[in-house]
């Protein structure tokens, strides 16, 4: 199969170090990834709910609707693509995670890498970065999005379904971006590790600003840091014992207990 007709998805729950992944992929000459697009789940009520209630009388099924979204969509990444001097398109968007099943009916021979953290380093995220309204959320969605993504990983081959963990991506960066580039069957480029100074790399806005401040905070001078490995430890109790009733299990599963 010709890697360059295969869409990439990069999903994960939020702050999982999805935009660490997107901003490494995006910096090879090949990939654009671009920003957030989000707009796939709404694409999905085409075919379901209200809207089919209404176009399944144009003497259509959903396959048919499957391509007409694939083609509206791809048209327009290939053309940011092409802009960059780029030959494939790639999407990080973490609400795509529990959608994965009608992402693959649009894109059938898409490839999928899902980021899995520590999920009391999660839940630190969201609470330092969107409040404690966003870490409570987040103990239940960050079971959830990995459930969902690993079971429907589980009906997939392997050259459609890879996990990457976000401590082996920063403990070991050049290891895991040729692991994934192996995957995407791409040519490995030591550029993607530098990718704050890759020309063709679309920076995610504000993103640069909000490492560069953490990194200076934490007193590190690499590009790729681990100083947030590790963090959720010291989540307040209540969050805690809150994680803990919503994911203990997957978090023994996942070796992070």
């Amino acid at each position: 199969m010709n890697n360059v007709q295969r869409p990439i998805f990069l999903v994960g729950c939020p702050s999982s170090g999805t935009t660490l992944v997107q901003s490494i992929i995006d910096a090879h000459p090949n990939i654009s990834c671009g920003q957030e697009t989000d707009f796939l789940v709404e694409c999905q009520k085409i075919v379901s709910g209200k809207y089919w209630n209404k176009l399944k009388y144009y003497d259509s099924e959903p396959e048919y609707w499957h391509q007409k979204i694939a083609d509206f969509f791809s048209s327009f990444k290939m053309d940011f693509a092409q802009k960059y001097g780029k030959k494939r398109w790639a999407d990080k968007t973490p609400s795509y995670t529990p959608h994965l099943d009608f992402i693959c009916k649009v894109f059938p021979n898409c490839q999928i890498i899902h980021i899995i953290r520590d999920g009391r380093d999660v839940v630190k995220s969201h609470r330092n970065r969107w409040g404690y309204k966003s870490a409570l959320k987040a103990t239940y969605i960050w079971r959830e999005y990995i459930t969902v993504a690993r079971e429907f990983g589980k009906t997939l081959p392997t050259d459609q379904y890879l996990e990457i963990r976000y401590e082996d991506m920063v403990k070991e960066p050049e290891t895991n971006a040729k692991l994934m580039l192996e995957y995407l069957e791409e040519a490995w480029v030591p550029e993607v590790l530098q990718y704050n100074e890759s020309s063709s790399h679309n920076k995610p806005s504000g993103y640069a600003k909000y490492t560069q401040e953490r990194r200076k905070k934490s007193q590190e001078n690499s590009l790729i840091y681990r100083s947030q490995v590790g963090k959720g430890k010291n989540l307040d109790p209540f969050l805690k014992s809150i994680l803990h009733f919503q994911a203990d299990g997957l978090m023994k599963e996942l070796g992070y207990l």
